[in-house]
């Protein structure tokens, strides 16, 4: 299993219902192409963090799509390589929202991440440990039941 995260910041708000639909339109596409994952979107910073997880060559072609989207500016991505097991095995693209992300104790964990992935002096061996730890912590945990806004976040199969 082959995976990748990225940064990206909107080039307009994403608020309610554009986010909601964004994830939809994420998941659907995801689920035909083998590609499961999360996005996570900061709204003060108007930037997206986004995990996917499927074959390489699917992956990487979705990754060049997102990079030609004129919603938002990639600024890093970072390949993780091969991850093993599929992380999010029922998650075609699921909003996390900053409630859930606050809920499992990785706000700081990923604002160190987005800061780290936003300098201009990136470094993706020191960054790649992060991310498989966020990785990891929210696989481990079942976000249907966390506060804040976590429940009602595009889930399939």
């Amino acid at each position: 299993m082959f995976a990748l995260v990225y940064v990206s910041e909107a080039s307009a708000a994403f608020e309610g219902q554009a986010l909601r639909d964004l994830a939809a339109q994420a998941a659907t596409k995801n689920e035909r192409l083998g590609i499961t994952g999360y996005l996570h979107h900061a709204r003060e910073r108007r930037t997206f963090f986004q995990y996917l997880e499927g074959a390489p060559e699917a992956v990487r072609a979705l990754m060049d799509e997102i990079r030609s989207d004129p919603r938002h500016d990639v600024l890093n991505v970072l390949e993780l390589g091969e991850v093993g097991l599929r992380h999010f095995p029922g998650w075609s693209m699921r909003h996390v929202p900053a409630g859930a992300i606050r809920a499992v104790r990785l706000e700081e964990v990923l604002e160190s991440v987005l800061k780290t992935m936003r300098a201009p002096a990136f470094d993706a061996e020191e960054t790649r440990p992060t991310v498989l730890r966020i990785v990891r912590q929210l696989a481990a945990r079942d976000l249907d039941r966390l506060p804040d806004g976590a429940t009602g976040s595009v889930r399939t199969r």
